[in-house]
């Protein structure tokens, strides 16, 4: 069998291909594998009975083999792995607008070649992080930490996020000590291409990571479709220059974590019509991390710790999903180590310090993060670890368009000709007023409409007009009775907006836990709450949407929301996409607006009746109310609701419902994984 499943693996490393697909195409049957099929549909939670669907074309990456034993985690982070070359090569010095993305985890059977889709109860995901990188991407100089630099939460300069989602994987050498018999210390990978897998040096110590096995490499990608994109793309409009050539802010590093947890299947990942995750010059596909759990069900649900929240004869679900702390963890409070050596810091505060939670302290921790470290093994130490190993990757499709900056009206260039020529030829006036355009040394007026209040009203967001700030306005000369007026802006400073297909979306992101990256959920009082319907634990967080965003470059920071582009274009920003991110016992998370009380997400979790875990959990989107009207047109209309435009004043509750009937859970989240864009300038309503 090992030998068929290498000689499958390196007939696929043969090819260099990679599928383009049309939006409900699938690999063609002459492909070296059978795929596994992707989700027929998808569900939103504000408009549920809209069928989401991805926009342009597609293609399709592994990660590197995982192979682990039952009750082992495994919590890697990976090299760099080469895009498709094809991709690479038609976005090289151009940019790709990444529309959405699917995920699956799969096994490829050695004798047919046919892909499995491997049940979440099987390999349950607790979460990953994935990237994509540019060619032109540098590396943080040696002897700088590059994970702190890429995992960092903004507002929290200098300070790991304390959560999952961007969680710094652990450091160590020699004190680091193994369960599993792959749990080691490698300092330095290499990625060779040529051979497809990683070769190791070993000699310092350094990350601790899986050592794949020899012959056991990455899938190549799937040959090519013969069909052609159906792109659903929309004419260049005006869209704000915070992220764009002409700005010279395309960003080289991207990051893809929204409802990553064991809802990543079923839950849609996809934008609106006129937004995406922009990246220059596409190169590589980056694990980040993938932090999967062993959960075979072929495995009686018994054989977990007995410090499982679980109850095998009750419970559908593998206990050990909740990374509870075997007796193999060896806790000394005092010296604030774990197994010998120092683990990811406890960071509470906010209420979950105010409910004195047990995850706040290590004479009190019981489960999550801390205990499912890479190749730990959850069992406790009497218990025997069932033979067998299982081997499998992450499949990814990611879906594209490609992203255009072109002329303004009056021949005006929007960034493909450079920040010169964009600042050089656009003057504009300031406080709303129309934008004017220099032609031939003459001056002309461009007055672009929008709609407020059911009218039209004259307006240069689109055009370099209103909002002032560093991208506000250069010098308007306006002809009055033979008498020109010297506007006092900066002849320096860039228009506002330019025209461009998609409108760049940064991330935001806001942890009910409020930084402690996990928490626990106590067991009902069943004297005092007798109905274990009526066991639910509530957290709440409030926080500044400002709070969102930090100093930060666009280019090399894939997190990077940056709050002076915030300022600049007026203080307030869309939000059009929000995805809860919650364990097993989620009941619900809510986004309210604590300024008006009102509503601005609500996401609940979708389980699977036999198997008691999360299927998916439908996420809110939004939609540009003037890109549907503009779309409608043409008959491509998503039918999504506008955009929530916040400010950066508006406080924001979140609300976190967990059943706590039963143990209770540990090692729990509830948070907010989003989308946000810049508005242009324009007056808008802004509910504060």
């Amino acid at each position: 069998m090992t030998v068929l499943l290498l000689l499958l693996l390196s007939l696929l490393a043969s090819t260099k291909t990679y599928a383009l697909h049309r939006r409900d195409s699938r690999p063609p049957a002459a492909a070296a594998t059978t795929a596994a099929a992707w989700p027929a549909s998808y569900t939103l939670a504000n408009v549920p009975g809209n069928a989401p669907s991805f926009q342009g074309e597609s293609f399709v990456v592994y990660s590197q083999p995982m192979t682990t034993k039952y009750g082992e985690a495994c919590n890697e982070r990976q090299s760099p792995i080469p895009l498709p070359a094809e991709v690479v090569a038609r976005f090289n010095n151009s940019i790709m607008a990444v529309t959405g993305l699917e995920v699956d985890v799969v096994q490829i059977d050695a004798a047919t070649g046919t892909e499995r889709s491997v049940p979440t109860e099987d390999f349950y995901n607790h979460h990953y992080i994935l990237g994509l990188h540019s060619s032109l991407y540098v590396h943080p100089p040696e002897g700088e930490n590059e994970e702190k630099q890429l995992l960092q939460p903004a507002g929290m300069e200098g300070e790991g996020e304390g959560g999952v989602h961007r969680r710094p994987l652990p450091q160590g050498g020699e004190s680091q000590v193994g369960d599993g018999p792959r749990r080691r210390a490698v300092e330095e990978e290499e990625y060779d291409d040529e051979e497809r897998h990683l070769t190791i040096d070993s000699s310092n110590g350094g990350l601790r990571r899986r050592e794949m096995e020899a012959g056991k490499r990455a899938p190549r990608h799937p040959p090519p479709s013969s069909s052609t994109s159906t792109s659903t793309t929309l004419p260049p409009r005006p869209v704000p220059r915070a992220v764009s050539t002409a700005a010279q802010t395309i960003p080289l590093i991207q990051v893809f974590c929204e409802a990553n947890g064991g809802e990543y299947k079923y839950t849609y990942h996809g934008y609106p019509l006129g937004y995406a995750q922009l990246i220059s010059s596409p190169a590589f596909f980056w694990p980040f991390q993938l932090h999967f759990i062993n959960t075979r069900a072929s495995v009686p649900r018994s054989l977990v710790p007995s410090s499982s929240r679980a109850n095998p004869t009750t419970d559908k679900w593998n206990g050990l999903i909740e990374c509870p702390c075997s007796d193999r963890r060896v806790f000394d409070p005092q010296a604030n180590v774990i197994d010998g050596k120092p683990p990811y810091p406890i960071n509470c505060q906010g209420e979950v310090k105010a409910q004195n939670n047990t995850v706040c302290s290590f004479a009190t921790y019981q489960g999550g993060l801390r205990c499912c470290e890479p190749g730990m093994v959850l069992l406790d130490a009497v218990q025997q670890q069932p033979e067998g190993e299982d081997t499998y990757v992450l499949k990814v499709r990611y879906w594209f368009q490609e992203y255009k900056e072109e002329e303004e009206e009056g021949g005006r260039k929007g960034g493909q000709g450079g920040r010169e020529g964009a600042v050089e030829k656009v003057v504009g006036g300031g406080g709303g007023g129309p934008g004017k355009d220099v032609e031939g040394g003459k001056e002309a007026v461009v007055v672009e409409e929008r709609k407020e209040g059911g009218k039209a009203v004259a307006g240069g967001a689109g055009v370099g007009g209103g909002g002032g700030g560093r991208e506000g306005a250069a010098v308007a000369r306006v002809a009055d009775g033979g008498k020109d007026e010297e506007d006092k802006q900066d002849a320096s400073k860039p228009p506002l907006s330019v025209r461009a297909s998609h409108s760049h979306l940064f991330k935001a992101y806001i942890q009910t836990e409020q930084w402690a990256g996990e928490y626990d959920i106590p067991p009902c009082d069943t004297h005092t709450t007798p109905n274990p319907f009526h066991c639910i634990h509530v957290l709440t967080s409030l926080n500044k949407a400002s709070e969102l965003f930090s100093n930060c470059s666009f280019p090399t920071n894939k997190d990077c929301a940056d709050a002076v582009a915030l300022k600049e274009g007026g203080g307030s920003f869309k939000l059009l996409y929000a995805a809860g991110h919650m364990h097993l016992g989620g009941l619900s998370l809510e986004l309210i607006n604590a300024d008006t009380g009102a509503l601005i997400c609500r996401n609940s979790p979708i389980y699977d009746e036999n198997t008691g875990l999360i299927t998916s959990i439908p996420p809110c989107v939004w939609g540009d109310v003037n890109v549907l009207e503009e779309a409608r047109e043409g008959g491509q209309g998503q039918g999504l609701p506008a955009p929530p435009v916040l400010a950066g004043e508006t406080r924001l509750l979140s609300i976190a419902r967990y059943n706590s009937s039963g143990k209770g859970h540990v090692g729990v989240m509830a948070s907010w994984q989003m989308r946000g864009a810049y508005v242009l300038g324009e007056r808008v309503e802004v509910k504060k």
